[in-house]
Formats: C-alpha cells, sequence, structure tokens
C-alpha cells in the first residue's frame, strides 16, 4: 500500500469573492513513494487554515477507475454495497445503531496513464466513479477524514487499483488529497 502527496505540475489560481491566489509550484521531482501505510496528507498550498478552523460544510470525494489490466474490474451494484456497508459500521452510533450511508455516485469516464510497469506511460480509456460523502454527521471532523482515508484505502487494496485519489474539502475549497495504491509506486 503507497500513499502520495498530491502535486501540481502546472500553476494553480483560485478566485474568490475576496481575492485571487495564484501558487506556482516548486520545480523537484515528482511524487515519492512513502513507506507502505504510511499516510501524508498535502494542505491545498493558499490556505492556511486548519480544517478543523474553517467554516463551511465537509466532504469528501474518492476517485477511481474501473479497469485492471485493460478490463472492467469493478462494477457499480458491487461497489454501492461495500461503500453502504462500510460507512454504516463507521457511523454507528448508539443512537443511530444502523449508522449512516449518506453519499453520492457519479458515474464518469476517465483517461488514465500508467505509471509503472511494462504499460508505463500507456493511456486507458476507462469508466468510473466519484463517490461523494457530505459530512451531515454525526462524525467529528478529523473523523471523518480518517474514515474515508480507511475507505479509499480499502477500495485500492480490495480492487487492485493503481490509482485511487481522496480529496477532503471544507466550505467547497480543498485542503488535503490522499493518492493510494494498492502496490508500491516506482
Amino acid at each position: 500500500m503507497s500513499v502520495l502527496p498530491c502535486r501540481m505540475d502546472k500553476p494553480f489560481h483560485y478566485r474568490s469573492p475576496k481575492r485571487m491566489v495564484s501558487f506556482y509550484p516548486e520545480k523537484g521531482n515528482p511524487c515519492k513513494t512513502i513507506n507502505p501505510g504510511a499516510m501524508k496528507k498535502r494542505l491545498n498550498p493558499w490556505s492556511q487554515s486548519k480544517p478543523e478552523d474553517v467554516k463551511g460544510l465537509q466532504s469528501g470525494r474518492i476517485l477511481l477507475g474501473f479497469n485492471i489490466e485493460g478490463k472492467q474490474a469493478i462494477f457499480i451494484d458491487e461497489l454501492v454495497e461495500m461503500v453502504k456497508s462500510i460507512r454504516q459500521a463507521q457511523t454507528s452510533r448508539e443512537e443511530l445503531p444502523q449508522g449512516k450511508a449518506d453519499v453520492t455516485f457519479i458515474m464518469q469516464r476517465g483517461l488514465y496513464t500508467y505509471q509503472s510497469g511494462p504499460k508505463k506511460g500507456l493511456v486507458e480509456d476507462e469508466e468510473g466513479c466519484q463517490i461523494v460523502f457530505l459530512n451531515f454527521g454525526p462524525e467529528k471532523k478529523m473523523e471523518f477524514e480518517v474514515n474515508l482515508r480507511d475507505l479509499a484505502e480499502k477500495i485500492a487494496v480490495d480492487y487492485h487499483q493503481e490509482l485511487v485519489v481522496l480529496e477532503m474539502q471544507e466550505g467547497g475549497i480543498p485542503y488535503t488529497s490522499y493518492l493510494l495504491s494498492y502496490k508500491e509506486i516506482d
């Protein structure tokens, strides 16, 4: 299991009603592999707030493709059941023993470039989805992030995904991203 800090290769610009912010990434090595099981998050470069200080609805989204080695290996019905059961277990409380599974699945088509192995550089056209979560409770902010990170890791490992992306947001503004893989990345 590998987790990579996100890195933008091109300047990032954001316009809000109050200001225009630009971020010009440093030149350096592309994402580096961290020890399996290690987690490293990357704060949004222009946001100085800690997640617990930001006001607004907390959300997260997991992005993944459905192919493994050029063939569809993930099917939406199976993924929905997995996410439902895990989210219900994660949010189970005394007052709500069955837990909550408030989630939206957005089906999409995307292109993925293999990062390693014999197919390195090959571009694959595949079906996939975004799984969107809104934190209406009962989870605390950091608990919500950890639970979604654990879920994204389980998806990466169980479905042998070379790349699963988890992006966390507060008030619609991304503050942390995780890149997860079931294997070490060269």
